[in-house]
C-alpha cells in the first residue's frame, strides 16, 4: 500500500490554532448615559408659575439648586434649566414675596396716619351730629316745630362738615361711615321737607333716617379713633 494515501492517523495529536482574546469591553455608566436631570424642568416650571403663586417660586428657586448640584454627576445635563429656574425663582419668588408684605403692611401705615390727621376730627363731628340728632327727638317729644326746624337745618350744615373728613382706608368701614352720612343727610333733608309739608309720615321716616345714621357712625367710632 502506498503510504501517502494511508489515512490520517487519528491517535496523533493536532496542531489547534489558540483563538485570538476579544478586547474587554469597556462599563456602560448608567447613571449619566441613560438618565435624565427631570428636577430642572420641574424647577423651571415651578419657578415660572411663581410668577402667580410666590411659594411656587421659592420651591423653584431651591429645586433649581438640587438640580443644578445633580447636574455635575450627569455630565452638565439641565445645567442651563437649572440656572434659569434659580434665577427665575428668585426674582418671581422672593420678589412677589416682598410684594405681599408690602400690600399688607400699607393698610396698616395708612390707617395710622389717617389716626393721626383726622381721628380728633371725627369724634369731635360724631359727637356734634349726635347731639343734633338728640335735640330733635327733644323737640319732637316738645312739640317745638321752631326748634325743630332749627335744628334740622344745623344737622343738615354739620353732615356736610363730617363729608370733608379724608376717606377711611378700608372699605366695610369707610362704606359704613358713608353710609351713616347718608342717611343722617336724607334724614334731615325729610326733616325739614315734613315742617314745611306738615307731614308726620315724612317726619317719622326721618326720625328712622337719623337714628339709623347715627347708630352706624357710633359703630365704627372706636375702630377709627384705635390705633
Amino acid at each position: 500500500m502506498d503510504p501517502n494515501t494511508l489515512p490520517p492517523d487519528t491517535n496523533r495529536p493536532l496542531n489547534m490554532v489558540a483563538p485570538t482574546p476579544m478586547p474587554p469591553v469597556p462599563p456602560v455608566d448608567q447613571s449619566s448615559g441613560t438618565q435624565s436631570n427631570d428636577i430642572a424642568v420641574a424647577a423651571l416650571i415651578c419657578s415660572l408659575l411663581g410668577i402667580i403663586i410666590f411659594i411656587l417660586g421659592i420651591i423653584g428657586f431651591i429645586l433649581g439648586i438640587i438640580s443644578l448640584k445633580k447636574s455635575k454627576r450627569l455630565q452638565g445635563k439641565g445645567r442651563g434649566l437649572s440656572i434659569a429656574s434659580i434665577i427665575i425663582g428668585f426674582l418671581t419668588g422672593f420678589a412677589a414675596f416682598a410684594l405681599l408684605v408690602i400690600f399688607l403692611a400699607v393698610p396698616s401705615l395708612q390707617k395710622g396716619a389717617w389716626y393721626r390727621e383726622n381721628s380728633s376730627q371725627f369724634t369731635t363731628q360724631t359727637q356734634k351730629l349726635s347731639g343734633d340728632v338728640s335735640n330733635i327727638d327733644q323737640d319732637i317729644k316738645n312739640q317745638d316745630l321752631k326748634s325743630l326746624q332749627t335744628d334740622c337745618q344745623t344737622l343738615k350744615t354739620d353732615t356736610v362738615s363730617i363729608k370733608k373728613i379724608p376717606t377711611y382706608p378700608t372699605i366695610t368701614t369707610a362704606s359704613k361711615i358713608s353710609q351713616g352720612e347718608k342717611e343722617l343727610t336724607n334724614g334731615a333733608s325729610d326733616c325739614l321737607d315734613s315742617i314745611s309739608e306738615q307731614s308726620p309720615t315724612l317726619l317719622s321716616q326721618a326720625v328712622n333716617e337719623l337714628s339709623s345714621g347715627i347708630n352706624d357712625l357710633q359703630s365704627v367710632h372706636a375702630t377709627v379713633t384705635t390705633r
